[in-house]
């Protein structure tokens, strides 16, 4: 899969690097197979051109990481808020359904989504 447009400069050392410390912050708490999905559903996203930077610009994915790796390591929270923090632009953008999210990855997943989505709709009114 043809991902490399989407990173621009260092993004990609930059994904890897935080990935690599989001894993050891979160130890077992994310396994294998949860990690095998969401790779998939990021990167068909990328590629159906669902996730855009943001109005300054930012990686989504990276800026994404950024805030599970913070909330992992600052707050403690694990897989659910993990897993809802890297797919709730996909969720927001149509790009994959809430039903989807709560079969592949279960109903705590899903209802993190829901709340960042909400809390999304909120900021852009204020």
């Amino acid at each position: 899969m043809e991902t490399d447009a989407f990173f621009i400069g260092n993004e990609r050392e930059t994904l890897f690097t935080l990935y690599q410390k989001l894993l050891n912050a979160a130890g077992d708490a994310l396994p294998i197979d949860d990690r095998r999905k969401l790779k998939k559903h990021l990167e068909e996203n990328i590629l159906d051109g669902h996730l855009q930077r943001d109005i300054f610009g930012l990686n989504p994915i990276v800026k994404n990481m950024q805030t599970a790796l913070i909330v992992t390591e600052e707050i403690g929270m694990k897989r659910a808020s993990i897993l809802g923090i890297m797919l709730h632009d996909s969720v927001r953008t149509g790009a994959l359904s809430n039903e989807v999210v709560t079969a592949e990855f279960g109903d705590d997943v899903a209802g993190i989504i829901r709340g960042l989505i909400r809390l999304d709709e909120l900021y852009q009114r204020s």
